[in-house]
Formats: structure tokens, sequence, C-alpha cells
């Protein structure tokens, strides 16, 4: 029953004439009445007011009429597999805002809940009923439900490694751990490239031999059940040889006890060993290093190089590259030559400048006057001293100023 009420009532009003359309059924209780939709449809509700003087004009509201829903009928898969997303619908009804729906337990409803379709995920679901009610205004329809059945698949896990020196292959077996029920039919890939199907297996686990390098992964697997299976996936590895390469150079003093940083760029896995050769020579193995790029002093001078180079998967190879330490030697002069001039006024000092860096030789800090290692002065006057400081880019010398190799200081008298 639904009342309906005027308001505010005219107090000149004597009566109150109703009519209710649409087959409803009404109480008239002057200026209400209560009306009864059982089996109506949509129509109006109109009103007239009567005095002495006369009838108002009608006045109506229109009444639309919801039914209930009507109990649904589900549409979907009857058997699914553990993991398959399915779907399931009812036919979509007019006088339904929205549906309700539940899944046995387990299974997920992935998208859809509140419409008429919706998509199922039955990975870990039991077996069960799916329901649904549609719901509107006036209340729900009654329950409606589809039986499913879960069908559990078979399972392979590929377990088991091994690894190899580049070069150097070896056969490792791997295990595939298989549940269901017998026989099996197994695909695997290698580097993602399926291989010939292993069909009829019936051992379980079964031991898959194999020797290619890569990664071996499990692409399909198949038994009498009606579901495909789920698979995990093991790997055989070709380790790739190391690599070494030796690079920097540099110059040093001779006595000096000065080193030159040398770099060793590394691939493989650590630790690694390295053997190194000094001019052609053996030295001992550098071993446990763990840093890359790899550093270390060259405190001798000659050729260094890198005869050999081990990773921590055993794995070796021969390094590349190769670095030269310079030994620069101490400047030092000899053949000393003192030339007056024809008054006996002024006089010139040359002489030769032996060892270090001949392309960088200064006097006194310039290089005027020094031509292909001979150096001769500007005239100096007869009677003074004269003093050099004969130097090179490498700064190695025994003196600055003061006699001895690398300087020359004396005085000399014309006539």
């Amino acid at each position: 029953m639904i009342n309906y009420v005027i308001n505010p009532v005219d107090p000149s009003t004597t009566s109150y004439t109703w009519t209710v359309g649409g087959n409803a059924s009404f109480t008239d209780l002057g200026s209400s009445i209560q009306v009864d939709f059982s089996g109506a449809v949509d129509g109006q509700i109109c009103v007239t007011g009567t005095n002495a003087c006369g009838t108002s004009a009608q006045a109506c509201i229109a009444v639309t009429v919801d039914d209930v829903p009507a109990q649904p009928v589900i549409a979907g898969v009857a058997s699914v597999c553990n993991g398959e997303i399915a779907n399931y619908s009812v036919p979509l009804d007019p006088n339904a805002t929205s549906y309700t729906w539940t899944v046995p337990a387990g299974a997920g409803i992935a998208s859809g809940q509140g419409t008429n379709a919706i998509v199922i995920n039955w990975t870990g679901g039991a077996s069960g009923n799916v329901c649904v009610r549609a719901i509107n205004a006036c209340g729900q329809s009654p329950q409606a439900c589809f039986a499913v059945s879960v069908n559990a698949a078979p399972t392979a896990t590929l377990s088991g490694s091994g690894s190899y020196c580049a070069g150097s292959p070896q056969n490792f077996n791997l295990s595939i751990d298989l549940t269901g029920a017998s026989p099996w039919d197994i695909v695997y890939a290698i580097d993602g490239l399926p291989q010939a199907p292993i069909t009829g297996v019936v051992m379980d686990p079964f031991i898959l031999t194999v020797s290619a390098p890569g990664v071996y992964t499990l692409v399909s697997l198949d038994n009498i059940a009606p579901c495909p299976g789920w698979y995990r996936y093991g790997h055989d590895h070709r380790n790739p040889l190391p690599s070494a390469v030796l690079s920097g150079s540099g110059s040093i003093c001779q006595g000096s006890g000065d080193c030159i940083p040398l770099s060793v760029l590394l691939t493989g896995t650590p630790p690694w060993s390295l053997t190194f050769t000094l001019n052609g020579a053996p030295q001992a193995p550098i071993t446990g290093i763990v840093t890359n790029p790899f550093a270390f002093d060259a405190c001798q001078g000659g050729t260094y190089a890198i005869s050999q180079v081990t990773d921590g998967n055993g794995c070796v190879e021969t390094g590349s590259g190769s670095s030269v330490v310079g030994v620069n030697t101490a400047v030092t002069v000899s053949n000393i030559q003192v030339t007056c001039n024809a008054t006996s006024t002024g006089y010139t000092v040359s002489f030769t400048i032996n060892g270090g860096d001949p392309g960088s030789y200064t006097v006194d800090g310039s290089a005027a006057g020094i031509v292909a290692g001979v150096y001769t002065s500007a005239e100096i006057p007869s009677g003074s001293g004269y003093s050099f400081v004969v130097d090179d880019a490498n700064r190695l010398r025994t003196g600055d100023g003061v006699p001895g190799p690398g300087a020359v200081q004396l005085h000399h008298l014309c006539g």
C-alpha cells in the first residue's frame, strides 16, 4: 500500500473525487487514499475538489509500476581447468538495476560484479555454484545458480642447472617433476626455441639429459586430463670466457722509486686471477681480484702484458692489450767549450746536453740557444763567471743551480 495525500487541504472544499488508473485498487479516505498496486501497470492518479460553487480542475500525477526482477538464467562454462579464465552471464533484464554474483571458494571475480556478465578467475578455485540475483528498487529476484566443476591440471617443475666454459661442452641431467596421471607429453624450449616433443612419458621425475647451452623452459604439458599443465623451468648455462684488457702507460725516473698506475678491464665472474709478463718474462700471479676495472702499479720499466686471466667459474683465457713504462735518465752535460771574441772583451760558452728527454731540454728554463743537443750561450763579459741550470720535462737532475750533472758553473777571463 502507498498513501497519496492532498497537501495542503483547501478549507473551502467539501469533498474530493479520486480516480486511479493502471488497474490498481484504492481506499478513499477523503483528502487521501491508499493504493494497492498488486497486478497494476503504469497509469495516473487523479483528484478533483468540490464545494457548493462547483468542481475544481482535475490534478494528476503519473505513476510508473516496476516489477521485481524475474529469476535470471546463467550461461557459461560448466567444466573449467584450475587457472582458467571463464565468462558467465544472464540476459539483460530491463527491470533490473544491478546484479549480485557469488562464486565458489578460491575463485575470484576478475571483472563485471554488479552487471549481467562477469569474468571468473578459477585459479585455486573449488568446484561449486556460480549464483546471481537481479536487483531493483522493488526488491531482488530469486537466486539463480549454475554448477561448475573445476578440474586439476597436471604440473611440471624443471629443475637443475650446470655450467661449463666455452669450448668445453658437457652433458647435464635436468629433472622434470610431474603431477597428474601418466602418460605425459612434454615440449621444452632452449632460449625460447621449441624442441621436438617428448611423448608418452611415464616416469616421474623424468630425467632430461642436455648438452646445448641456454635457458631451458617448458612450453607445454598435457596428460589424459582435459586441462593444459602448469610448469616451471630451470636452465643449463655455458659460462663465457673471461677477458682482460690492459691499458695505461707512462714514464718513471731512473732510481726514483716512482710507479705508473695501469688498468685492467675485466669480464666474467669474480674473483679473477691475473698473470702478467714483463718484457716477456712471467711475473707472480695476482689472485683474489674482485674490483673491476682492476688498478695496479707498475714500478719497473718495460713492456707489460697479460698472459692469462682466470675467473670465478674456472674459465681461462689470454688477456689483451699491453702497456709500456719508460725509464727516464738524468740530464748531464759534457764537452764544455769557452770561446773568446776577437777583442777578448767577452766570450760564449757551449756544451753538449746528454740523457733525459732531448725534445724538452732547457737551459735556465728556456730552449733558446739549443741546437741538436748543443747549447751556445749569449756573450758574457770577460772576467765574469757563468752558471747554467740544465733541465728537461722530466725534471730529473742531480743539482739545481749548483755544480754537478745537470748544472754548469765556472768563470773565464779572456786574454
